[in-house]
């Protein structure tokens, strides 16, 4: 576990991301998070898209954001129990 990730004890928000094929969203969501006043980490994770969402979501250098591919697609669902997990 990353320890930049811990929300135990702080005032920062969870942002859970999960994409597949959604290549054409990926710069929109992290500039969204950029405007955001509050403080925040992100775990963006890819569930094993076929187009360009995993070369996007790699490109985004920011000590706040941890980027993971699923090792095969498992739903939304389990990739963001996965990130809760990650932001414990």
């Amino acid at each position: 576990m990353n320890d930049h990730l811990s929300i135990k004890e702080s005032n920062r928000f969870l942002i859970i991301v999960t994409g597949f094929n959604c290549e054409q969203y990926i710069d929109r969501c992290y500039n969204s998070l950029l405007k955001q006043k509050c403080e925040w980490i992100a775990v963006f994770i890819d569930d094993e898209s076929t187009d360009q969402t995993w070369n996007k979501m790699r490109l985004i250098e920011d000590h706040r954001v941890t980027i993971i591919r699923n090792e095969r697609n498992i739903g939304a669902a389990a990739s963001r129990l996965l990130a809760a997990k990650l932001g414990q």
